[in-house]
């Protein structure tokens, strides 16, 4: 009998439980929420052409592509720039190999696990293609769940764009001809965001653009049209005093002739995460614009990098209306920073840039001695510290 109460009250645990999963998958149900086996039959979206094997079918529709109902390059500037510079001569540096070398005389087992694990990787690739093509064809992404589809980097199609060279390197070459086409008829000029990202357009959709262009052999010039036809319009976020970008930029406010100037506070990645693909497209469009544009940033990187709390390295957050690289004491290889580190040795191997100024290497001391020697909870205090390290403990620790 003393048992009791505890027996009842485990019966009413048990009661409120079961009606509160009820009520939840009445509710999830009546949202739309349900199971992926239970997902309804949408109806596919699909490109206003009918697909085709013909590659010389692709390669014509450069004049057929649909034009930008925007004028970005007839865009009167209110800050002009009055002497570009222009585009080192030369060619390219050779990109290393980073792919793993196979030995020669491999045993027939080996090879075919190989090829097992090839063919599951593009299988699963395949899979996540044919669900954005049935349910959100031209969509930013698909909602895997609902069965529905979002768009989230300003309704541009960004699975698309940023799948073009992975369906080139996994021989889908159908797959490849038919979102080249539905490329070919996307007004990358405009955005669905009121604020676009630079740095988020210019990775997905300007980067996307290019390499596919790069990486199907030229073959296909709607795709480098469509990526000038994105540089134009990202072009015109550095329309400010001192030529340095609005990372987060109103664009309709720039259509409509308002005069802007760059943030005193913005992550260091967004602001300098922009020269592989603005060098890349000056280099493949002739257009020497897009190189002194991101130049200009590199300039002030340059000029900085020694003169930073930490020495070689950039701080997370910077002041790029000043600019000024002086204010925080934040330092990092991880997000918010990372990609600054990763392009700067990929511009300099790739393009033919083959300059001193903002060398990567010469952050190695800095990136050594701070995230590779200093023990993880001593690094958190000492960069979360009022008084960062000094150049001459950092000389000491050199």
């Amino acid at each position: 009998m003393a048992f009791a109460p505890y027996k009842q009250r485990w019966l009413l645990v048990v009661a409120v439980a079961a009606v509160s999963i009820l009520l939840l998958l009445f509710n999830s149900t009546s949202r739309g929420w349900v199971l992926p086996e239970n997902v309804p039959e949408l109806k596919k979206e699909t490109s206003p052409y009918t697909p085709t094997s013909s590659t010389s079918d692709i390669v014509a529709q450069t004049t057929s592509a649909k034009k930008s109902d925007s004028t970005w390059a007839s865009l009167p500037q209110h800050f002009p720039v009055h002497s570009i510079t222009t585009l080192p001569p030369g060619k390219p540096g050779k990109v290393f190999t980073i792919q793993h070398t196979f030995a020669d005389g491999q045993t027939s087992k080996i090879k075919n696990l190989q090829q097992r694990r090839r063919d599951a990787v593009k299988e699963v690739f395949q899979h996540a293609w044919s669900g954005y093509k049935t349910y959100a064809w031209l969509k930013d992404e698909v909602a895997p769940i609902s069965g529905g589809s979002r768009n989230s980097f300003g309704g541009l199609a960004a699975t698309l764009v940023d799948a073009l060279d992975s369906l080139w390197i996994m021989g889908l070459q159908e797959d490849f001809e038919e979102a080249v086409r539905a490329v070919a008829q996307i007004d990358f000029g405009r955005s669905e965001e009121t604020v676009v990202n630079v740095f988020e357009y210019t990775i997905r959709y300007l980067g996307g653009l290019l390499g596919a262009f790069e990486i199907s052999e030229r073959k296909h010039p709607v795709l480098l049209d469509k990526a000038i036809e994105v540089g134009e319009m990202l072009y015109a976020a550095f329309d400010t005093p001192n030529r340095m970008p609005v990372t987060r930029w109103d664009w309709k406010s720039s259509v409509e002739g308002q005069a802007m100037q760059a943030s005193d506070g913005q992550l260091v990645a967004e602001l300098a995460s922009l020269s592989l693909e603005f060098t890349t497209l000056s280099r493949l469009s002739k257009d020497d614009k897009y190189y002194d544009a991101i130049q200009r940033i590199t300039d002030e990187l340059q000029k900085a990098q020694n003169h930073t709390k930490l020495p070689g390295m950039w701080p997370v957050v910077v002041d790029a209306r000043t600019p000024s690289f002086s204010g925080d004491n934040t330092f990092t290889l991880g997000a918010m920073s990372d990609s600054l580190y990763e392009y700067l040795p990929k511009v300099r191997v790739h393009s033919v840039i083959h300059s001193p100024q903002t060398n990567p290497i010469t952050a190695a001391p800095t990136i050594k001695w701070c995230h590779l020697s200093i023990p993880r909870d001593v690094r958190r205090i000492t960069w979360s510290h009022k008084n960062p390290p000094t150049i001459s403990a950092y000389d000491q620790a050199k």
